[in-house]
């Protein structure tokens, strides 16, 4: 099996975008439909962010998203819910800025029926000190933002493109930039040294929006 952060850097290696299914995003299209035209144009990694979901309904969700990327080789990311990844079978899960969360997270992983030492766990950070002991704590990626002002999250701290790339700069395992992403600016995003992005907003489109967008700005995933 392949070392968690190797997966996510193959994964970000063979298209950059990082979507995240959240509620809006439900509420607007059909979420089996949408990830399925996500899938179809080459993206390898996506996340699941249901922040006001019932653990029920986040299960029922859960479900369908995970079947859809393992059909299609994708590694599939849970935003928080660590115990459901695990019962599920997701690739891993993303946690908060804390490193002692991640730590934790080791200890619940390796003592679950259905937990391994490949357990993605995705960390988030603003400056370099913090990315590097999130990578001393078993982070496999991080999370690093926001790159550009946002509305999506009223709490964003707004951190600049130097900042992401003083992060990327500091440590050895992926770092995607997020925050304020859009198709006209992504491209900076990886410039500045970031393995991808991630993002929301910008891939609350219809599905034949998303095919059309994608094979535009990654034909050879199409």
């Amino acid at each position: 099996m392949e070392k968690p952060t190797r997966k996510v850097a193959a994964a970000l290696e063979s298209c950059p975008a990082y979507p995240i299914l959240d509620e809006t995003t439900i509420e607007r299209y059909d979420p089996t439909a949408w990830l399925k035209a996500i899938l179809e144009c080459g993206t390898r990694i996506v996340q699941l962010r249901l922040k006001t979901a019932t653990d029920a309904y986040f299960r029922s969700v859960a479900k369908q998203f995970i079947a859809l990327c393992r059909e299609f080789g994708a590694v599939s990311i849970i935003n928080d819910r660590l115990e459901i990844a695990l019962d599920l079978g997701a690739d891993g899960v993303h946690l908060g800025i804390k490193d002692e969360m991640i730590t934790h997270a080791r200890t619940v992983i390796m003592s679950h029926p259905e937990g391994d030492r490949w357990f993605i766990i995705g960390g988030s950070a603003r400056l370099p000190e913090r990315a590097g002991t999130l990578e001393n704590a078993g982070a496999s990626y991080i999370g690093c933002g926001a790159c550009f002002e946002t509305i999506t999250k009223e709490d964003t701290v707004y951190i600049g493109l130097d900042a992401l790339s003083a992060v990327a700069e500091s440590v050895s395992i992926p770092v995607v930039g997020i925050g304020g992403i859009t198709w006209e600016n992504y491209g900076q995003v990886l410039e500045k040294g970031a393995s991808g992005f991630a993002a929301i907003g910008m891939f609350q489109l219809a599905p034949d929006e998303i095919t059309r967008r994608m094979k535009s700005h990654f034909p050879q995933n199409g």
